[in-house]
């Protein structure tokens, strides 16, 4: 009898060991991350254009600096995140 060569979902892991498990989990939990960032991104947008469109011409390059500042961390945090995913 010939198979077609499907198998249930939780049948593709039998395999794996405590090494494929662990790569898994950082694998999913650096796509939720990678993810989240655009999310992060457009909050961060918002900011930015809040910021130039309350401030005035004494505190706009303050304001402005101070959320630009999150876009740093932002870029920081996708690197590292988009490296894990790649290299992991």
């Amino acid at each position: 009898m010939e198979t077609d060569g499907r198998v249930k979902f939780h049948e593709l892991f039998k395999y794996a060991d405590s090494t494929d498990m662990v790569l898994m989990l950082v694998g999913v939990v650096s796509a939720v991350a990678s993810g989240v960032s655009q999310a992060i991104m457009m909050i961060i947008f918002g900011q930015v254009i809040t910021a130039f469109g309350d401030g005035t011409p004494e505190t706009i390059l303050h304001r402005a600096n101070k959320v630009a500042l999150d876009y740093v961390y932002l870029g920081i945090g996708t690197g590292i995140v988009s490296f894990l995913r790649k290299y992991l």
